[in-house]
């Protein structure tokens, strides 16, 4: 009778193990078992790898020699090509599961199950989610000899990890650090699956390796003494295996790839090598200065002294100060979470949403902000670069007949129709490099012009609306106007991408050094122009300041004309990641072939898609206030940090956590207000606008 009770309980006991399993596989998408290795187990694996061996272990007979050659006469020579491959695939096939068991500094092994069609990147994957401190960096290796697996690429099958091997968890920084003895390696609540009974074997260091599948075909056991290399019906793991933990499953003939999945992956490189965003990846750091300072300085730094006449001294320096810090520490987070898994580079903002939300929430959440970002953007370049160039022409013939705005957009947008077939960030670096020249010279050239016209009589630093409504909404569309000048964020990864890296030289340290060239020519140029040229006009400036700034007529008319220069090179920093988008839609979903004759029609139709809307709606400072809070306050100031939580996991209350949060709510807040200032200001405005005037 209590036999019976025993046994109903021992059976009450796996069933509740094996439900708790089943959640925790439904929450990580692959089913897991959590073992802790005894001690008698790894004293047991300890002394069989530390015994001598017997004198006779590496004799090799003559009868040895026969088997081994009779095999090998059978198994290849009376067989043709075709049918080797023929019976690599039917190998293959058989294969349903790679089981793959991971042992941990602390003794703890996780065991998942995988497809052998999975790549390793899914078993790194998977650990990020049940280590506890996903944010340290670290690294798989087999052994002996130890070796460190590095194309994280490959498939389980093709790396020899099917039907099972044994990898060796590490994090990448010397045992010194302390990160091996302080806290546990997996999560409290996977750590506690070791404690369920499922009524299985003990698990010994020695045969840890899990058992294949039977085939037919002899093979022979990798890492074993000569005296093991035996054939044999089945594939595994023989009791005198002198190493522990890490070693990996027989790997079988390459011919055992199918050629099937050969042309699958080799159309894929194809797809990426021509794709803009991934077909280059030899920039060098100053490459990202000048990118970031292309894509951050630009039109924005001409409305910063009009955005102070809203803000006024006070708030307008807090804001100005305020945003450079926080969008530098948020650029400071997407240059490090590039590469944070190991062996996998997120080369687009959408992949580092997906990583930190989920493949499609992930999608959702980042890809809408960041489209209307970037065509939001090359519109009002657009309407910059014409307004620019009628400047210009205004101001060296100002006796010449009026020409109406739409044709100056006309002919800006004209340029882009042939720069952009360039292919990609690397091919448009000279027009970028021009543009950042370009930028620090015409942003030198406004407020060195302002200083020279010195403060001007009857200058007023009050807030210019008469109204109470007016001056709230005017002060909303500043803030507006201010987000709008830190915007390269929405581009950094893909630039990011175009920079080589390895284990040993990562790229976010020559990015980083990019970066921080480019945040110092950024305060250069944002700070003299907005704070000099409110000195000078108060708050009678204009919107673009190069428009106050009626003299000398000739620096004016260099300064649009580089203005036109650099705006050529910002739209096309921020069109690249579109095409990418569009073109990647184009050859992957809707299976268009890749050429230059699909490339030239999609970028030629969004090249005049937005010089259509930016004819049709130049309301120039109403679109920076709008377009500013709307969706570069999400993309730029917090966004950044949400993923940064939700992936890194900050102790509550720690500096980190603390300082993240305090960006989320600022940047929330400005998405918020902003907009409103800057949909007012286009309704304002719109009352006396005629269409293509």
């Amino acid at each position: 009778m209590a036999s019976k009770r025993a046994r109903l309980s021992t059976s009450v006991e796996a069933d509740s193990a094996r439900a708790k399993l089943e959640v925790v596989a439904a929450e990580l998408g692959h089913e897991i078992r959590v073992f802790l290795a005894t001690s008698q187990t790894k004293h047991a694996a300890l002394t069989t790898s530390d015994e001598d061996d017997a004198d006779d272990l590496y004799d090799f007979t003559a009868e040895d020699y026969y088997n081994l050659m009779s095999s090998r006469a059978e198994s290849q020579i009376l067989k043709t090509q075709k049918m080797r491959e023929a019976e690599a695939v039917a190998c293959r096939e058989r294969l349903t599961k790679a089981v793959i068991r991971v042992r941990f500094p602390d003794d703890y092994i996780l065991e998942a199950n995988f497809q052998p069609s999975e790549t390793i990147q899914t078993l790194v994957d998977l650990l990020m989610k049940v280590v506890a401190r996903p944010n340290l960096p670290f690294f798989l290796f087999t052994t002996p000899p130890k070796q460190r697996i590095a194309d994280l690429s490959k498939d389980f099958y093709s790396a020899g990890f099917a039907p099972g091997a044994n990898v060796y968890f590490s994090y990448d920084a010397p045992e010194s650090h302390g990160l091996y003895t302080n806290e546990p390696f997996l999560r409290e609540d996977i750590r506690i699956l070791s404690t369920l009974d499922l009524n299985q074997e003990q698990v010994d260091l020695k045969y840890a390796a899990p058992k294949p599948a039977l085939l037919e075909t002899a093979s022979v056991v990798i890492n074993a003494k000569p005296m093991e290399l035996q054939t044999s019906g089945k594939l595994g793991f023989t009791p005198h295996t002198p190493h522990l933990m890490g070693t990996q499953a027989p790997s079988p003939p390459e011919a055992y790839a199918s050629s099937q999945d050969k042309t699958e992956k080799e159309k894929e490189k194809s797809i990426d090598d021509w794709l803009p965003i991934t077909s280059s990846r030899n920039a060098k750091w100053w490459y990202s200065a000048f990118h970031n300072v292309t894509a951050m300085v630009g039109a924005g730094v001409l409305s910063l002294p009009y955005a102070m006449s809203e803000l006024g001294w006070g708030p307008g320096i807090a804001v100005l100060i305020l945003s450079w810090i926080i969008t530098l520490y948020t650029l400071w987070q997407m240059v490090e979470m590039h590469e944070m898994v190991p062996g996998k580079r997120f080369d687009r903002y959408h992949e580092l949403g997906q990583h930190a939300f989920g493949e499609k929430l992930g999608l959702w959440i980042v890809v809408p902000q960041q489209l209307i970002v970037e065509v939001g953007v090359n519109i009002v370049y657009m309407v910059t670069g014409g307004k620019s160039l009628k400047k210009f022409h205004d101001t060296v013939c100002t006796d010449c007949k009026s020409i109406k705005l739409t044709y100056f957009i006309m002919i800006f947008g004209s340029v882009h129709f042939v720069l952009s077939q360039l292919p990609n960030f690397n091919s448009i670096s000279g027009v970028s490099l021009a543009a950042a020249v370009m930028s620090l010279s015409y942003s030198t050239i406004a407020w060195g012009a302002s200083v020279d016209k010195g403060k001007q009589a009857n200058v007023e630093y009050g807030y210019k609306s008469a109204s109470t409504a007016g001056t709230v909404f005017g002060f909303l569309s500043a803030l507006g106007d201010v987000a709008f000048a830190y915007a390269g964020h929405n581009v950094v990864l893909e630039i990011q991408a175009t920079i080589p890296s390895t284990p040993e030289k990562p790229s976010k340290k020559p990015m980083w050094r990019g970066v921080v060239v480019a945040y110092i020519v950024v305060a250069l140029c944002y700070f003299p122009v907005a704070l000099v040229g409110y000195w000078a006009f108060g708050n009678s400036i204009d919107d673009n300041i190069l428009i106050t700034l009626d003299k000398p007529r000739w620096l004016i008319a260099t300064a649009n004309m580089m203005v036109v220069v650099h705006v050529i090179g910002s739209y096309q920093i921020y069109a690249m990641p579109v095409f990418d988008m569009i073109e990647t839609v184009l050859v992957k979903k809707l299976h268009f072939p890749p050429g230059l004759t699909l490339r030239l029609i999609a970028r030629s139709v969004y090249v005049a898609f937005t010089m259509f809307v930016g004819m049709t709606f130049p309301f120039f400072s109403g679109l920076l206030g709008f377009f500013g809070g709307f969706a570069f306050a999400p993309t730029t100031y917090f966004l950044p940090c949400i993923m940064w939580l939700a992936i890194y996991k900050p102790r509550r209350f720690s500096l980190s956590w603390i300082t993240n949060w305090i960006c989320i709510i600022l940047g929330v807040l400005l998405m918020i207000l902003s907009p409103i200032g800057g949909l007012r200001q286009i309704i304002i405005e719109a009352k006396t606008y005629k269409f293509y005037s």
